[in-house]
């Protein structure tokens, strides 16, 4: 159970059924049989991921789609023992891919799964939400992690795009010769405070 034939080779090469004719010389027969192995990834979020090969098991589909509404989506994808399967992320429009977890292994940006190590994975994309930052008087408001969308400072009226579930650190630092007073509407806090962008 669980394993392929693939193959005869060396001097016997044809189907799962062949013969061979013993004419005056000495003969020489391989057989490859391949174990299957299957990956169960959860997607949650919203967007689709997508296997470089063709999965071998019935039913199974090259690419897993994902949405909000419907919950964590579970997909299987079986390949033989051993090989290397990359996976790809799109995120639907308003998300973000946030990232993989368990069987799949990223380098930077490609992430892959050897088949046979390991059995589950998960992938997790979060909706964007904005944070509108309005400074008034002299100075300048650092963001920290970096947004999404936008740079890390704003020294006016600016928009930036974080994910769900980002806690953001904002710190007012006053321009020369003016004082810091405080945040205000959804943010009420010190010089120095965090945000949770929270479905909002």
């Amino acid at each position: 159970a669980g394993w392929d034939f693939i193959s005869f080779g060396d001097d016997v090469v044809c189907g799962a059924t062949c013969t061979v004719t013993i004419n005056n010389q000495d003969k020489t027969a391989s057989a490859l049989f391949q174990e299957r192995k299957t990956l169960t990834l959860t997607v949650t979020g919203q967007g689709s991921v997508t296997a470089s090969a063709a999965p071998l098991g019935e039913g199974e589909t090259q690419t897993c789609n994902a949405t909000k509404a419907a919950g964590p989506t579970v997909c299987s994808f079986t390949y033989y023992d051993g090989q290397a399967i990359t996976f790809t992320r799109s995120a639907d429009t308003g998300w973000d891919f946030r990232s993989f977890s368990g069987a799949i292994s990223c380098a930077g940006a490609t992430c892959t799964w050897t088949a046979g190590t390991g059995s589950s994975a998960s992938a997790l994309f979060l909706k964007r939400y904005t944070l509108q930052l309005n400074v008034t008087g002299t100075g300048t408001v650092t963001l920290s992690p970096a947004p999404v969308v936008g740079a890390d400072t704003c020294t006016a009226t600016c928009t930036r795009t974080y994910d769900d579930t980002d806690v953001v650190t904002l710190t007012a630092a006053p321009g020369a010769g003016w004082d810091f007073i405080s945040f205000g509407d959804d943010v009420v806090c010190g010089a120095t405070c965090t945000v949770t962008i929270n479905n909002q």
